[in-house]
């Protein structure tokens, strides 16, 4: 009776295959661990919702509008974001319901004036409101809102601007600011409140800018005095060391002179070098005190 021996076949490009053939075996790398999203809610750094006054505003009808469509989808407000696909497909659900999530992070954050989202702090730097930072007071990932701010693009609710700034004088960044379109609020039904909102936060802002431009030119004036009154008081204590420096070495060399001729006094009185000519009286005094 044969003994029958069963061959296993391996493929030719398999890590089984080449060690069978004697050739080392490369580990595969896992691939790598991706990226926890750090969680910034608890900072108290920007405004995340609408506030009651806010509420108050065509901003909260906006917010609610937004929620009521994302709910009801009866095609009633934002009719290009729910249409805008070329193939004919309305507009996910999901897309719906993360605009309804992230409407009031956006509408908190957003400047009537220049319908660009970002927000004027107290210190007047404009900060901008960028998509991490939806993400972050949301429990959307970082690219949903960017698929998203995708198709409200698409839509035309929405467009990008990009600016090429030299950051410090140093190296140069790009800045990209998000801004909503008018027909955003005009497809909701406040066009009309949109306009009257913006004539009035225009003319505030250019008397916060005047105001602020006003304290930063104050503020560099007395920077500027600032620096002067320092560098006056450095110039005036640096005299005053090196005056001081130069008193000291004024006062070791005395001392250093005073005691050569007191130990010069000493060797003259000496028995032994009184015969001695003066010629060699000093040579033999400097050979004798030349540390001195």
């Amino acid at each position: 009776m044969k003994r029958v021996t069963a061959t296993v076949h391996h493929l030719p490009s398999s890590p089984k295959s080449a060690a069978y053939n004697g050739l080392s075996v490369v580990p595969v790398k896992a691939p790598p661990k991706r990226l926890k999203r750090v969680d910034r809610s608890a900072q108290p750094r920007r405004p995340r919702a609408l506030t009651d006054a806010q509420r108050r505003t065509f901003l909260g009808t906006a917010a609610e509008r937004v929620r009521e469509e994302a709910k009801e989808r009866q095609c009633k407000w934002l009719r290009d974001f729910d249409t805008f696909q070329a193939s004919g497909y309305r507009t996910s659900q999901t897309r719906w319901d993360s605009l309804a999530e992230i409407i009031e992070p956006i509408l908190a954050r957003l400047d009537i004036a220049t319908l660009v989202m970002g927000y004027m702090d107290k210190a007047g730097e404009f900060r901008l409101n960028r998509q991490r930072g939806l993400a972050e007071d949301t429990t959307l990932q970082e690219w949903t809102v960017s698929r998203l701010m995708g198709a409200l693009v698409a839509s035309k609710m929405v467009y990008r601007k990009h600016r090429r700034i030299c950051h410090n004088g140093r190296f140069w960044i790009t800045r990209t600011t998000i801004n909503i379109r008018p027909r955003f609020f005009i497809q909701l039904g406040l066009g009309y409140q949109l306009a009257e909102a913006r004539s009035q936060k225009k003319a505030k802002r250019t008397q916060l800018l005047a105001t602020f431009g006003k304290q930063r030119a104050d503020a560099l004036i007395s920077n500027a005095a600032d620096r002067e009154v320092r560098k006056s008081s450095h110039v005036k204590a640096q005299a005053a060391r090196r005056r001081q420096e130069a008193l000291a070495q004024a006062k070791t060399a005395e001392d250093k002179e005073r005691a050569r001729a007191a130990a010069w006094v000493a060797f003259v009185a000496e028995p032994e070098t009184q015969s001695l000519s003066v010629p060699q009286q000093i040579k033999l005094f400097n050979q004798r005190y030349a540390s001195q």
